[in-house]
């Protein structure tokens, strides 16, 4: 007999206290992940059967980390789905993922290459597997060391993008890969993130190409992309399909799946030529995944793409050419820049980052104006905000948000505005943090595993001393400094001015900061 959770006789005042939360009463626009837009993609009788999932290993369920029956199924048609050699289901989310990508590819003795956009789970995986690495950004020699206090000639650089190809040839991404390759012998794998969070490209058969005739293997954090096997023409072609060897996906964040469904795909070549091995990565399953992982959350996966293998594909298709039209109205708007994501070339059309900068109008501010009147973005700090969109926004979504940015831009009073050059000031300031790595004192597992010997410090007096911690921007979970590198007096006035002008930093806490004394600084 099934429970009726209407009745139960457990029910008690307080055993729900997380519907407070006003999102999930209120009929908002979500404009954020995860994809299944706040559970409206699910039906009454989707939540009953995914509850109904939620069980132990069993005979009838399978083991989703020994998968026999239902379970191999169901990941040998996601193979066929995303065109892959292996796949692998995974229900702590892509932190999971990327652990386990590092951790079968890598030894004590290997050597990463890896870009400096990564997400915080590689450095911790770094950490328990102790072997050496170097940042893609590391390998070019080219980037100012000043940062100007104007604003950037182009406004539509994402902050966590590299300078345009077109513009600084010998600052791409391919070419600095290639530098580092051809630098460090010893290197064996290659990790990059694309798409970034704000959906911006690298050109991963590129990449891909420069990085085999290495030896090496190319690793994708693709977090953000895996709706993109369900584009068209509009869309970037999949990690996958591009060349690379393992791939790393969040299905929750742009599909509607629940929060922490992900998968991980070995392509076919990767195993045919013995790169990768599929035993592998069970294995480091055991270590880094929950041995009781999440049936409910591994069948809302199959549900989504399931649905979107059959509907999706027309829907992503006119959601592109809607949110192309948008892009086109908004440029027009007075005070409104485009940020690069969507809005270049090879990118995800699914998302757009505004900036206001110009008109001193701070992203935050108007965050909070476009929530009030119904609309919940991804993310959003004093420099720009970033929207999140999916198959569900309707035409009048997109009609009602583009009135309401442009009401908010013409109904600031010059008192809610801000001097545009410090705007612009804090988005060179957050480009550069990403773009140019600090000097490291130690390894990542040195700096950790020696946390008995940190101690906060004023962030203001910790020139020359080393970070014992993370410093991140969350979301999308960005490191800014890694553990084990050195706060130099430009770092440190560079996060003092982020902070003063309102950027939150994860790591900093009443403006200190945990650190380790550097014995061979001269500060």
């Amino acid at each position: 007999m099934k429970p009726n959770l209407e009745t139960s006789p457990f029910a008690t005042d307080g055993d729900r206290a997380f519907s407070k939360m006003p999102l999930w009463h209120q009929e908002k626009v979500v404009l954020h992940m995860p994809g299944h837009i706040s559970g409206h993609f699910f039906s009454c009788d989707d939540c009953n059967y995914l509850i109904s999932t939620d069980t132990t290993e069993l005979s009838l369920s399978d083991n989703l980390h020994n998968p026999q029956g239902t379970v191999l199924e169901i990941q040998n048609w996601m193979q066929e789905l995303y065109g892959s050699g292996f796949s692998q289901i995974l229900t702590t989310g892509s932190t999971t993922g990327i652990q386990v990508m590092l951790s079968s590819c890598l030894r004590p003795d290997s050597h990463l290459l890896l870009d400096r956009r990564c997400h915080m789970s590689a450095a911790y995986a770094l950490s328990l597997i102790g072997c050496q690495y170097s940042f893609i950004q590391d390998f070019s020699t080219a980037i100012s060391q000043n940062i100007a206090s104007d604003r950037p000639e182009s406004s539509t650089i994402s902050p966590l993008s590299y300078l345009m190809d077109e513009e600084h040839g010998d600052l791409s991404m391919l070419s600095m890969i290639e530098h580092g390759l051809c630098t460090r012998k010893d290197i064996s794998d290659v990790l990059i993130t694309s798409p970034d969070y704000f959906g911006r490209c690298e050109d991963i058969t590129r990449i891909a190409e420069i990085v085999h005739q290495h030896g090496c293997r190319l690793l994708v954090d693709e977090a953000h992309g895996a709706h993109f096997v369900f584009g068209d023409d509009n869309f970037p072609d999949t990690a996958l399909k591009s060349g690379a060897d393992i791939v790393v996906q969040s299905v929750h964040k742009t599909l509607p799946a629940l929060t922490m469904a992900s998968l991980l795909h070995v392509s076919c070549e990767a195993i045919k030529s013995k790169r990768v091995n599929p035993s592998r990565i069970l294995s480091m399953l055991q270590i880094f995944e929950t041995s009781s992982p999440s049936f409910v959350i591994a069948a809302s996966l199959q549900m989504a793409l399931r649905r979107m293998d059959k509907f999706g594909r027309a829907q992503f298709s006119i959601a592109a050419e809607r949110l192309h039209a948008l892009r086109d109205r908004l440029s027009s708007v007075p005070g409104i820049d485009l940020i690069s994501g969507g809005a270049v070339k090879n990118g995800d059309p699914m998302r757009i980052g505004l900036s206001f900068a110009r008109v001193g109008i701070s992203a935050s501010q108007v965050a909070i104006e476009l929530e009030r009147r119904g609309f919940i973005v991804e993310m959003h700090s004093p420099s720009y905000v970033l929207m999140l969109f999916n198959i569900f926004n309707t035409q009048d979504d997109l009609d009602a948000l583009l009135s309401a940015l442009k009401d908010i831009v013409d109904g600031l009073s010059d008192s809610d505005r801000v001097d545009p050059t410090i705007l612009a000031h804090s988005e060179a300031i957050a480009r550069a943090l990403y773009t140019r790595p600090p000097e490291r004192a130690m390894h990542v597992r040195q700096a950790i595993f020696q946390s008995e010997n940190a101690r906060t410090h004023k962030l203001s007096e910790s020139a020359g001393m080393i970070s014992s911690g993370m410093l991140l921007l969350y979301p999308p979970g960005i490191p800014i400094l890694w553990p084990g590198e050195i706060l130099s007096e430009a770092i440190v006035t560079q996060l003092s001015y982020l902070i003063e002008h309102g950027t939150s930093i994860d790591g900093i806490v009443e403006k200190s900061i945990w650190v380790l004394d550097n014995t061979n600084s001269n500060a």
